[in-house]
């Protein structure tokens, strides 16, 4: 390859590292370890097995380097490794440790170096042996670990490969499930060049050391707020975005300075969601509360004004014939059925029996900025750790200050399974307990009301408790959230700052009072039964798909595709009520038989395990289709709305 021009003195290859599982390393494989190898290789043989510790420790410290952690080559050093081995592998220790570890780094430097000619990117599954596979698995272990080499996609990226998914090695446990979650992309700009270059920088005129953004493909990497959720960037890494939207460049930060910083690390995955990251942001809770209030948005927790309903219905049918009559008269009440809502927060507030820590990963919850009434589908795991639950739990539970660490970075961590291991322990039922059934009654006071005004519990610092009322007429995303048998909302506020570039309400310190349109974060599951046309892969067809468009949601209404967003991986849409369409119509009559037509609408994803399980779901952004009066300087052109 060297002779060739292919490569100088490396190779590279993308890993996913056993700390961070939701980041794919680009990391280079010198010719110098891959000849340290075969020496220590060499040196076993000439040895007649005596240096076979050497090799493994030398292979297990390799991988390592390349964010690769295989335990069993590391407790293979330890003199009692033996005991924890099968029976059937303790009669040749030799065998067992050698050919692990040998396979192992064989197939892995093997594959890498095919994956490479492909810039990680081509099919040589499908090239070379003429048929599609998953990936491949390499043994590692007596106990099923594996060695996997998969199809992942990236963030942003997705955009500048055209949809292509990308070769990643991952050390997986037996039976572990697949992912198909989007990965960042940690790597250097040199490596990055190496391999899907060329890469051209714009620099500061005054200062060339500092980089204002690299320009790739029809894009660009830039410098991006940093999400705060499912990503801690580690020393000397910054976090970016590639993009081929221009209005991205305008306010992008500046990369550190390469004669301080020589050796910056991006990390690449910036998307169009909701930041709060808004560290400009000066809006005082406390004042925000009093404007709500003064505005009649906001009133004390749990009240509600007297309202009258219709508790009967009475239908009279007359008829006549010959002076024969016959009146009959029937009175007809509405028995609610029992919706989802009601079972979730009854388990988690009442019944421990019923309790499922899978129902707290699903995104039963709604998060709405104070600032600038943004929204986010939240998980009800994700609801109890929020600012407003901390401040309501502040002064109610009398727990020890070990045990409130451990219940909220536990709900933080998303880790259920555990939270549940700790609400079964003695040391920690009582609190854990307490602050479960508050929190649980607390929120079965928000949701939608009858005019689907949505309402979110707010406790400020102080512990005053408030109903923040955002109405259907302003944020008529707010029907979309209405509960059933198939879905769940419930809502709390909090103070961070949740923007969206270019779109949706903004910071009520940087703007006067909004006059553009709110907008609600959220993801929608595609009908297996009605997907998009020639669905290949997510960016592609989202990118496809044209104001207008219309994607029915049952029962729920429809969205109304305003225009893609970003990179094409995300939509923005507008919402609004179901309607009796002709085509549902056909549907029934055709050629002249009734036919029953097949459910195949969409619905919004909520189950957690369902971004997994589900193949096509989209990233949406719902927008409000009214404006909230404001003064004529602040009536801006909403994006996309011809």
């Amino acid at each position: 390859m060297q002779r060739a021009d292919f490569c100088q003195g490396a190779i590279n290859l993308v890993t996913i590292n056993w700390a961070r599982p939701n980041v794919a390393n680009l990391v280079p494989i010198t010719e110098r370890s891959i000849s340290n190898l075969i020496s220590r290789f060499q040196d076993f043989l000439d040895s007649s097995g005596e240096t076979w510790s050497t090799l493994v420790e030398h292979c297990a410290r390799f991988l390592r380097s390349i964010g690769l952690r295989i335990r069993f080559f590391e407790d293979a050093l330890e003199e009692d490794f033996l005991w924890d081995l099968p029976e059937s592998d303790h009669y040749d220790t030799l065998r067992t440790t050698v050919n692990y570890c040998s396979r192992a780094v064989a197939n892995l430097i093997d594959m890498s170096i095919i994956s490479y000619c492909g810039a990680h990117l081509k099919r040589f599954d499908k090239d070379y042996l003429e048929e599609s596979i998953d990936g491949w698995s390499f043994p590692c272990d007596p106990w099923g670990t594996n060695l996997t080499l998969t199809r992942r996609s990236l963030k942003c990226l997705s955009g500048f490969f055209h949809g292509y998914k990308v070769w990643v090695f991952e050390v997986s446990p037996k039976y572990a499930q697949r992912s198909s979650t989007p990965l960042y992309l940690a790597t250097t700009i040199d490596e990055f060049i190496d391999i899907w270059g060329p890469v051209w920088k714009t620099v500061l005129p005054e200062n060339p050391d500092v980089v204002i953004r690299y320009n790739v493909g029809i894009g660009y990497i830039i410098p991006w707020p940093e999400p705060r959720d499912d990503l801690e960037l580690q020393r000397g890494e910054i976090f970016c975005h590639w993009t081929a939207d221009v209005d991205d460049l305008h306010g992008a930060r500046t990369f550190p300075d390469v004669t301080v910083y020589p050796y910056t690390r991006l990390v690449i995955g910036g998307s169009v969601e909701l930041s709060e990251n808004n560290r400009r942001c000066r809006t005082r809770p406390e004042a925000r509360a009093d404007e709500l209030h003064d505005k009649g948005l906001s009133r004390s927790f749990g009240t509600s004004y007297a309202y009258s309903y219709r508790d009967g219905r009475t239908v009279q049918v007359g008829a006549g014939y010959q002076g024969f009559g016959v009146s009959l008269s029937q009175s007809y009440k509405r028995t609610e059925g029992v919706k989802l809502r009601d079972e979730v927060i009854a388990a988690w507030a009442n019944q421990p029996q019923h309790r499922d820590h899978r129902s707290l990963q699903n995104l039963y919850g709604v998060e709405v900025s104070t600032c600038t009434e943004n929204a986010r589908r939240r998980s009800l795991a994700q609801i109890l750790c929020s600012t407003t639950m901390r401040n309501f739990l502040e002064f109610r539970v009398d727990w020890s200050s070990n045990a409130k660490r451990l219940y909220f970075s536990t709900l933080e961590s998303g880790n259920t399974e555990q939270f549940m291991k700790y609400l079964r322990d003695s040391r920690y039922s009582e609190p854990f307990t307490d602050a479960v059934s508050l929190s649980f009654e607390a929120l079965k006071k928000t949701g939608n009301d009858r005019n689907q005004t949505l309402c979110a519990f707010w406790v400020l610092k102080d512990g005053e408790e408030r109903s923040v009322l955002y109405p259907y007429r302003t944020h008529n995303w707010t029907g979309l959230l209405a509960d059933s048998p198939d879905t769940c909302t419930v809502a709390v506020a909090t103070d961070d700052c949740l923007t969206l570039r270019r779109i949706g309400l903004h910071c009520q310190s940087d703007h006067l009072p909004p006059a553009e349109h709110s907008v609600l974060q959220t993801t929608l599951v595609i009908n297996q039964y009605d997907p998009l046309p020639g669905w290949r892969s997510r960016g592609r067809e989202i990118a496809a798909m044209r104001k207008g468009d219309i994607l029915e949601l049952r029962d729920h209404g429809c969205f109304h595709v305003i225009r893609p967003l970003g990179n094409g991986d995300d939509l923005l849409v507008s919402w609004e009520k179901s309607r009796f369409l002709t085509d549902k119509v056909k549907k029934f009559f055709k050629k002249g038989r009734i036919k029953v037509p097949m459910d195949t609408a969409h619905y919004e994803l909520l189950r957690h395990k369902d971004f997994e399980e589900k193949p096509q779901w989209i990233p949406i952004h719902v927008v409000s289709n009214r404006r909230r009066p404001s003064s004529p300087q602040r009536l801006i052109a909403f994006p996309g709305a011809d």
